[in-house]
């Protein structure tokens, strides 16, 4: 017998740590427990300790941490307060017609952002954990064809999404922590190609910005918004 847990760290997050220990409780007769993660926060590793016998943990991650993130360039634009929906639109247009996500924390916010930027003129669709599959799936299927050039999700909806060659990342919302950065970023730079990933923050957000990129190990300096004229 054997379980199998992907995203359980996302499932921790919602608070369903109760769940997945009824899960593993009730599996007392597995011989194999295998669990993947792209990042190992404590509650993970605590939850392995308790559920896992003599595991070998496997690491792929080259020694150097910060090299994982060299396909990876980081931009960090800070913002006037309210003015985040200008810098996102303004981001957007910088990068042409190259694929993106761009990453909210709320449904209604995702749900919103995505009206606003169908209201000017992107091709854009929206994922969200609130969504039938079928409307997942033509989503999907309108960014796979190349109809639809920006997807707009939150970060449960994006969790194992099979979408190759995505040129950019905007974090439209902050992430709420450091593993969040890493799995939304890590979206992008994929199978050795190149990729970015934008944080918006305003003046308000800075410090918690700064918090979140230095403990993720990755370079950056502060910019402004792409103007009109440089568009």
């Amino acid at each position: 017998n054997m379980v199998v847990l992907d995203e359980a760290d996302e499932m921790l997050d919602m608070g369903f740590q109760e769940d997945l220990e009824t899960l593993l409780g009730a599996a007392a007769a597995r011989t194999r427990t295998l669990m993947f993660s792209a990042t190992l926060p404590s509650n993970i590793l605590s939850m392995a300790a308790r559920y896992q016998k003599d595991a070998v943990r496997v690491d792929v991650r080259p020694e150097n941490r910060n090299a994982a993130h060299d396909d990876i360039e980081y931009v960090a634009h800070l913002t006037a307060v309210g003015a985040h929906l200008p810098a996102v639109i303004n981001v957007l247009r910088s990068n042409g017609n190259g694929r993106t996500i761009v990453f909210g924390t709320t449904r209604e916010g995702v749900s919103a952002l995505h009206g606003e930027l169908v209201r000017r003129g992107f091709s854009a669709v929206v994922l969200s954990g609130d969504r039938a599959q079928h409307e997942r799936n033509r989503a999907l299927a309108a960014l796979r064809s190349g109809e639809a050039h920006v997807l707009v999700a939150t970060n449960v909806a994006a969790r194992g999404l099979d979408l190759p060659e995505v040129d950019l990342v905007v974090h439209a919302d902050l992430p709420l922590n450091t593993e969040d950065l890493t799995h939304r970023s890590g979206r992008t730079g994929r199978a050795g190609r190149k990729g970015r990933s934008v944080v918006i923050a305003n003046l308000a957000e800075r410090r918690k910005a700064e918090r979140l990129m230095r403990n993720a190990g990755v370079k950056f300096t502060w910019t402004e918004v792409p103007s009109a004229d440089a568009i």
